[in-house]
This record gives structure tokens, C-alpha cells and sequence, in this order.
């Protein structure tokens, strides 16, 4: 093999990889229904996989030469035409890549950020794991699925009251009660967030998945601590529930407060905060937002969403923070690149992290659990936010 056709097979290879991704990230972003979206994922696996295998069939006939027969005989093979796409978009990936990082570039009123990893299967001996498929991949090398990363954030929103300077939020996201997981590892987590003595508890979304795992929102969401409540948002895998009122019932029993699709005025150490929901695509509408016009003057604006897809939505309506999970942090990070799977509009732009556009500030969780539950270098992460006030 020339080091020309290494080279083409090579970029080739990347650029069908990137558009697999892309398409696959697109797909669990937009809405669709979740038969749809199984459906769906499956074929574009296929179809990737069995392009690759057809294409590395015949460059295996063709002694891996691809000028050649591909372009410069007269036995041209009609599908060769896909490693122009292919190479197109793999020489997109790099100049994406950089644009990525700096974009995400650490904002000035990210202040501070501590973590610790702790183990949850050492602190339960009894065994945590679920299925079978679960023990499977908790034997492959690196996996962190149990491995939480308690993260200590400071964030100086440029306009939080001097009231709510020191206020704290335990950001909790991305629970996937299954039953991949026993109970027993959403109850040590628990024991972990309210260690962290937050003022109030945020969730935003992927709570429970399977039926019977809600009998267990009792035992476990019913044992949050706080000193102002807890305030939740459901995501798209709540949706795959046949009765979705049931978890809210549940949760409404226990004190939780939906905020989904509206907003209200509380009243946190004496300071107005205007606290809303926005669940889209999956759960409609978004908080109506007109009777409570942005004013320099008015209450800190803060957003519960479980996509950050919606982060140019809280742009729009002066959000001063925002919290968000949904993208896992892409479960899988490669060393230097970072994620490839993302289930954003914006690929993995937003897969975890902090970030600021205009007047929000968004914090994304990389989340507990999730559907398949394999993590490399992507722990779990609960999160303590400390907000600073400027006026202070």
C-alpha cells in the first residue's frame, strides 16, 4: 500500500465515522417518538457498519489501492462516489475540534471547581449491578459507572442579589432508574448529595425509565435534604413511561415541584428568583415566558432544561443560569479529542461542562447513570454549585 492510499483510506475511514456520528447525535435530539428513535439508531448502525464492511472488502480485492482503480482505470465502481462526502467531512474534524475547545474556553464567572472521585459499589457491599448486560460491561477495563465524581463549583452570575451570595444548589441529572442498577446505588447516592447540605436540589430530567423502578422514587428522591425544596424537569427517557402522571403523583407527594413548561416566583433568603422549566422537544411548551419581560432590575432568572439545546432559548429570555444534563458527557471520552456521542443539535459542543453566551450561564451535568451503563473516562457527577454575588 502507497502512502497515498493509506492516507485517503485513512481520512476516508474518519470522515464515514463523523458522519455516522452526526447523524446518530441529530437523531435523539429532535423529538421524535421513542419507537421511532429505536428504530432508527439500529438502521443508521447498520448501515454504517455495512458500508465500511462492503468498502473494505473491495479495496482488499483491489490490493488497498484507491487512486488507481478508483479513478484513474475505466472499471469506476458507482458507490466509490461516498468517499467524496467521506473525505469532506473528515477534513472538517480537526478545524471542528478547535473551534470546540475554544468556544468552550472557561467562562470569567466560573470561579472555582474541586472534585473528588468516590467509589459506591465499595461503600455498598452488596453487589449493585442489575442484568446481566451490566455485569458485562462493568468488566470492561476503565469502566467508572460506580466511580461518582462530587464536583464543587463556584459560579459569580453578574446578576446575583448580595442576598443569595453563598446560596448553594446540588445539581442532580440523568438518574435512568432501570433496574440496570439495583436501588441500593441510588440510595448511597443520595447519601452523597445530602452530605453536600444544599440550600436546594435540582433535577433535570431522566428519572426514572422502567415501571417498576418507581416504587424506589420514594426510599431514595423522598430522602432529599434541603432547606428550600426540590425543583425537577422530566427528559425524553421519563417519556418512554406509559403513565408519566404516575412519576409526577409521586414525586408531588414527596414536596418536589414541577417546574416543566412554567414558571414561578419564590422567595430564597429574603431575594425574589424566578425559577422555570423548559423540557422540549420531548415534553411541550417551554415556560411561556411573557408575563415575566427581562428587566435589569427583576428577579435572578434561573432555568431547570434537560437538553442544553435549549441554552440559545435561555439566551433569548436573559436567563442568568442554567442547568442542564441529557448528553452524559458522552459517556466514552477519547484522550485529547474527548467525546464522539452526543445526543444534541449540537453534536458534543455542550456534552458537560460550564458555559456562557450573553446573559446565561449554563451548567450541563455529565449525569449518574444511563441507558447502557459503560463510562471511560466520563465519571458520574453530582455537583454542588456555590453562587457569588458581585455586590458583594
Amino acid at each position: 500500500m502507497h502512502l497515498v492510499d493509506f492516507l485517503l483510506l485513512f481520512l476516508a475511514f474518519v470522515g464515514h465515522v463523523a458522519i455516522a456520528v452526526t447523524i446518530f447525535n441529530r437523531l435523539h435530539a429532535i423529538g421524535l417518538p421513542c419507537s421511532v428513535v429505536k428504530l432508527t439508531e439500529k438502521l443508521v448502525i447498520l448501515a454504517a457498519a455495512v458500508v465500511l464492511l462492503l468498502f473494505s472488502i473491495y479495496f482488499l480485492l483491489q490490493g488497498f489501492a484507491v487512486y488507481q482503480p478508483a479513478f484513474a482505470s475505466g472499471r469506476f465502481w458507482p458507490p466509490l462516489l461516498y468517499l467524496i462526502p467521506c473525505w469532506a467531512a473528515s477534513l472538517c474534524v480537526a478545524p471542528l475540534w478547535i473551534w470546540r475547545k475554544l468556544a468552550s474556553r472557561r467562562p470569567v464567572s466560573y470561579l472555582a471547581n474541586t472534585s473528588r472521585l468516590v467509589s459506591l459499589a465499595v461503600e455498598r457491599p452488596q453487589s449493585l449491578v442489575g442484568t446481566r448486560s451490566t455485569g458485562l460491561l462493568l468488566k470492561v477495563p476503565g469502566n467508572q459507572i460506580f466511580q461518582l465524581s462530587i464536583e464543587e463549583k463556584t459560579f459569580q452570575p453578574a446578576r446575583l442579589p448580595a442576598a443569595l451570595d453563598g446560596f448553594t444548589i446540588a445539581h442532580l441529572s440523568d438518574l435512568h432508574m432501570t433496574g440496570q442498577l439495583k436501588r441500593p446505588f441510588f440510595d448511597a447516592l443520595i447519601d452523597r448529595t445530602n452530605e453536600l447540605d444544599c440550600d436546594v436540589v435540582m433535577v433535570t430530567g431522566d428519572i426514572v425509565e422502567k415501571a417498576p423502578c418507581l416504587d424506589w422514587i420514594a426510599p431514595t428522591l423522598g430522602r432529599l435534604q434541603s432547606r428550600y425544596g426540590v425543583y425537577y424537569v422530566l427528559g425524553n427517557h421519563d417519556q418512554r413511561l406509559s403513565d408519566v402522571g404516575a412519576l409526577h403523583r409521586l414525586l408531588a407527594d414527596l414536596g418536589h415541584i414541577h417546574v416543566g413548561g412554567r414558571c414561578l416566583e419564590v422567595d430564597w433568603r429574603g431575594a425574589p428568583v424566578l425559577l422555570a422549566g423548559n423540557e422540549l422537544p420531548w415534553f411541550k411548551p417551554a415556560a411561556d415566558m411573557s408575563d415575566f419581560p427581562p428587566s435589569p432590575e427583576g428577579p435572578f432568572r434561573l432555568l431547570l432544561s434537560h437538553s442544553p439545546d435549549q441554552f440559545f432559548w435561555a439566551q433569548q429570555q436573559e436567563f442568568d443560569l442554567m442547568l442542564a444534563g441529557h448528553t452524559h458527557g458522552g459517556q466514552i471520552r477519547l484522550p485529547v479529542y474527548g467525546p464522539l456521542i452526543a445526543p444534541s443539535r449540537y453534536g458534543v459542543m455542550y456534552a458537560s461542562g460550564v458555559f456562557q453566551q450573553g446573559p446565561t450561564l449554563m451548567h450541563v451535568s455529565r449525569g449518574v447513570s444511563g441507558l447502557q451503563p459503560i463510562r471511560l473516562n466520563c465519571p458520574p457527577e453530582l455537583t454542588r454549585i456555590t453562587l457569588r454575588s458581585p455586590a458583594v
